[in-house]
């Protein structure tokens, strides 16, 4: 009987001693302009640890800066566990599960409890990422369930786990060098010596800019202005053949003269539109006593034997 009123007095003193932590603390809040409401975040971690884990906890505070790349990747410090988010493109952010979150999530999945010592410092493995993943689904799932039409909610809508950095440096490997949103909550386990941090880190995107909504089209005008672009006139070249010549070789030219056009027959028409752009490959011939050309399928590429040069 006495170890039991110990016991129960010792649980009595941890719960007004986390009471009277968060009723000291001053909590920093998000920014005016936040995309993302601090209420909406510390619903969003409190439903997700009690959905993912049976873990209750409470969100002291939230705290919300923009960030570089560098800057994000240097304060992350050692046995934190690096959860990779993003989408089917690849990792777009990062989420940040400290050693007494992590030591927490996995302490109610396995005895159902929280023990009363910290965690200890050592390097996050698979386990943790396994034990962890239920909390990060959840809590990706409740902030797209929160933000409504926040800035970054389209961000959010498509985002995922896909695994886990194994150290920062993966980190600046894998994620683009932009702007970033980085959220930091700070949380109360209910237990003495037993806060927790976690952090999320989502690229920053400039607002979208809805598109025009264009009327309908006229049927009657789309069908005139197609009659008119159609009858519009074309000119087209039928090209025999190029050839590249000296100004003194064509000065030189005399009546009667025969220009060789080696390679050249008369199915080597070619059509070109305005600009020299290609339009079909034709044969020369004749109708009603005008020149004519047939217009043909492309004859496939020939190879031809490659044959030594001629001796100087």
């Amino acid at each position: 009987m006495q170890r039991a009123n110990g016991m129960c007095s010792a649980m009595t003193q941890a719960v007004t001693n986390a009471v009277l932590r968060r009723m000291v603390r001053s909590a920093p809040t998000a920014a005016p302009d936040s995309p993302l409401p601090a209420r909406a975040l510390r619903q969003a971690a409190a439903r997700a640890a009690a959905r993912g884990a049976g873990l209750p906890l409470v969100v002291l505070g939230v705290e919300m800066i923009d960030s570089g790349l560098d800057e994000l990747v240097a304060g992350f410090d050692d046995g934190q566990l690096l959860v990779m988010i993003g989408a089917a493109a690849g990792p777009e952010g990062v989420l940040a599960i400290d050693a007494e979150l992590g030591a927490a999530l996995t302490e109610m999945q396995t005895v159902g409890r929280l023990l009363p010592q910290p965690a200890p410092r050592r390097d996050p493995t698979t386990a943790d990422l396994a034990m962890a993943e239920p909390f990060a689904h959840h809590f990706l799932a409740e902030l797209r369930a929160e933000v409504g039409d926040a800035p970054l909610a389209r961000t959010l809508a498509d985002m995922g786990m896909l695994g886990r950095f194994a150290n920062p440096r993966a980190i600046s490997l894998s994620l683009p060098d932009a702007g970033f949103r980085v959220i930091r909550l700070s949380l109360d386990l209910g237990l003495p010596d037993r806060q927790a941090g976690l952090l999320l880190a989502l690229p920053r995107h400039s607002p979208r800019i809805p598109a025009p909504v264009l009327p309908p089209a006229d049927p009657v005008w789309t069908a005139a202005l197609g009659t008119a672009v159609m009858e519009a006139p074309c000119t087209l070249d039928a090209i025999l053949h190029r050839q590249t010549l000296t100004l003194g070789g064509v000065e030189a030219f005399s009546i009667g003269q025969v220009l060789p056009l080696p390679g050249v027959s008369v199915s080597s028409v070619r059509l070109e539109g305005p600009g020299g752009a290609p339009v079909a490959s034709a044969k020369l011939g004749q109708m009603g006593g005008m020149r004519a050309v047939r217009l043909m399928t492309p004859r496939p590429a020939q190879m031809e034997e490659m044959l030594p040069p001629p001796p100087a």
